[in-house]
C-alpha cells in the first residue's frame, strides 16, 4: 500500500510539473525560460525516471514523457523562432 501511494505521488507530480513546463515553455523574454520553465521540467524527468525505475506499472508514465516531449519542442521552435526574427 505504501509503495504504491509513493509511486502515485511520483506519477502525479511527474504529470503536474510536466503540464507547467509544457505551459510555460514558450517564455523566452530576457531567457525567463530558464527561471520559470526549465527546472520544473527537469524535476519532472527526475521524478519519471525515479518513478518509472521502481513502479509496476511503468506504462502510464507516457503520459509525463509525451508532455515533456511537446514542452521541449515548443521551447525550442520558440527559441529558434525569436533568433531568427530578433
Amino acid at each position: 500500500m505504501y509503495n504504491n501511494l509513493k509511486f502515485n505521488i511520483y506519477f502525479y507530480s511527474s504529470v503536474i510539473l510536466a503540464v507547467w513546463f509544457a505551459l510555460t515553455s514558450w517564455v523566452w523574454v530576457y531567457y525567463a525560460n530558464l527561471i520559470y520553465s526549465l527546472p520544473f521540467g527537469l524535476l519532472s524527468i527526475l521524478f519519471l525516471y525515479i518513478g518509472k525505475k521502481g513502479d509496476t506499472d511503468s506504462g502510464r508514465y507516457k503520459v509525463p514523457a509525451i508532455i515533456l516531449t511537446i514542452g521541449a519542442v515548443i521551447s525550442i521552435v520558440t527559441l529558434i523562432f525569436l533568433l531568427i526574427l530578433g
